[in-house]
Parts: structure tokens; sequence; C-alpha cells
């Protein structure tokens, strides 16, 4: 089992806790590149006070933020080796994520032409960068673009709580709640009964530790 931490700045907080509501599958990629940018180049800590990015890998291989009031959970589709002076990521043995690497896949997925409507115009900054990696540049931004990201996020929103109580539907916004999904077609609460520790939702994720249970509020 690994559990890596990585302490984060105020900056680093802006980036990873963005102030709007995460809403699509390219948010979630950006995400988990630039997360992986900051592992290369930062030293994991041992303390578990403040905001942080856990790395955990047991039977599941998941990446947790953590903030005061809210905590979010994707997946970890790589390979993650660390000793004293160097850190790894590789996916599949076919490529190492380096600054480059993540570079690349960014520029491709943030080009106006990867959401036109003609295939062609998807595929040429892909083209362009393919020789670089053997052919294995597409095998991976497939990967991702394909995978299940297991996007789960846990929020204390005191203020949405109270602005839903006003209008006597305090059970559609709970003050503690978990989202489950992020498209608007796909989203919903599971209320809470009361704030939940880091712990508790590390444990809410391990697939191989007890199940919790739902309970009405009726």
């Amino acid at each position: 089992m690994k559990k890596i931490q990585y302490k984060l700045s105020d900056y680093e907080i802006e980036l990873f806790f963005p102030h709007e509501r995460i809403k699509t599958k390219v948010q979630v990629l950006i995400i988990l590149l630039e997360t992986i940018r900051f592992m290369l180049y930062n030293k994991p800590i041992d303390s578990n006070e403040g905001a942080k990015i856990i790395l955990y890998v047991k039977k599941m291989s998941r990446l947790i933020f953590v903030s005061d009031n809210k905590y979010y959970s994707i997946n970890f589709p790589f390979n993650y080796f660390a000793d004293e002076d160097t850190v790894i990521i590789n996916f599949k043995n076919l490529i190492n994520l380096d600054s480059k690497t993540i570079s690349d896949l960014l520029s491709i997925i943030k080009d106006e032409r990867f959401n036109s409507s003609s295939s062609l115009d998807f595929v040429e900054p892909v083209c362009d960068l393919e020789s670089q990696y053997e052919n294995n540049l597409w095998v991976l931004l497939k990967e991702l673009l394909m995978m299940e990201d297991g996007y789960l996020r846990f929020d204390k929103d005191v203020d949405g709580y109270l602005k839903a109580k006003e209008q006597g539907k305090e059970h559609t916004h709970p003050e503690n709640h978990i989202d489950v999904f992020y498209s608007n077609n796909n989203t919903f609460k599971v209320g809470l009964e009361k704030t939940i520790i880091e712990a508790v939702f590390l444990d809410y994720l391990d697939n191989q530790t007890d199940c919790m249970y739902l309970k009405t509020y009726r």
C-alpha cells in the first residue's frame, strides 16, 4: 500500500480547487496532468496538517485532494516509482510522463481543434507530436479520454444549505454531502449527518475495508 502526501501552497490550492465546480472530463484531465507535474518537482511530506494531495494506492489507485471544507478524488491511471532523489510516473511501461509529455498532452486537449466537429482537425495536433513518442502518444491520450475517472467529492457547504433551508428544501442540499459524478446530466448528492474527516473519506474509497451504509433522514 502506498500513501504519499504533498503539501499545497496558496497558489496550488487555487489550481487544484477551482472556484467554479468541475463540470467536464477535460477539466479532470487538466487537474490530473498538472498533479503529475507537481509530484515530479515537489517532495512528499509526513505531516497531516493543511491542504494537500494524497496518492493512495492499494487495490485501487486514486488521488485525493484535501482542503479545509472539501475533499475530492479521481482515478490515478499510472505507475508511480520513487527513491530519495527521483520520481518516475509511467504509463504501462510505454511512456514516462515528464514535463514535456505533460505540456504536449495539455496543448492537445486545450487546443481549439480538440472541440472541432471534424476528426481531421482533432487528429492534426496529435499527429504533429506522435513521432516523438514512438507512436505511443495516441495510445496514452486515448486511455485518458476513455478512462473511468471515478470523480467523488465531499463538501461542507453551509451557504448552499442555508439557502435551500430558507426555501424549505434543506434535504435537497444538505450541509454535509458527497457529490457523485460532475456533469449536470449525471451528478447527484448523498447527504451526510455530520462533517467527515479526511481518514473517513479515505475509508469510503477503500474497497478493501468494510462498506459504509446509507440511512434515510426520515
